[in-house]
Parts: structure tokens; sequence; C-alpha cells
């Protein structure tokens, strides 16, 4: 079996988004699109995984390419979304920088 059909097998697509997380996520490219919620348990740190690799980045490199900049950043801010349209590859330093913006303009 592919990646891409274990990522499909343990996912479901669901909205999790309010509007300020999609207002945020939009302004950085995410498309209009449901998250995908990988449903296996997650590691104490939040994130799904697969295999060696957290979920989230074994779902970008299936669907999208190999990380080339450094991280990868859930436009959506949900740490459960598998979703390959909510992923974008980003530096730490950028990924930091988007947490911290969404984090202030958080109600």
């Amino acid at each position: 079996m592919d990646l891409k059909s274990i990522i499909g097998q343990n996912s479901t697509v669901t909205c999790a988004m309010n509007s300020k997380e999609w207002e945020h996520a939009q302004k950085y490219g995410a498309k209009d699109t449901e998250c995908w919620i990988w449903n296996n348990k997650p590691k104490n740190n939040g994130y799904g995984r697969l295999g060696k690799k957290q979920a989230h980045v074994a779902s970008y490199e299936a669907f999208k390419a190999p990380i080339a900049i450094g991280t990868v950043d859930h436009l959506c801010h949900n740490k459960m979304c598998v979703n390959p349209d909510h992923l974008e590859d980003v530096s730490q330093c950028e990924n930091n920088r988007r947490h911290t913006e969404f984090a202030d303009t958080a109600d």
C-alpha cells in the first residue's frame, strides 16, 4: 500500500477551523478545503505520527514534494491536519513567526 492510501485511510474530512483561524490560513494561501484529521492517537507533542515521521510531514512529502526549506507549517494551525493544501514548507524562523502572529491575534 502506498503512503497516499495510508494517509487517506487514517484521516477524516472535518472542518476544524473557526473564522479567525480560516482568515489567517487564507492569508498564507490555504485553499478553501477542510482539514483532514489524522485519526490515530497523537504523540505527546500533539502531532500524529506515521512511522518515524510526523503525519503532516509525510502527507506533504507524499502529495507535494520533499521538504526543501526546513519545516512544514500548518496554515490551519491544526496539529492533527494532514491536508496537503493546508501545509507549506517554510523555514523554522518563518514557522515561529507565523505561530507568534497567530497567537497574538487569537481571541
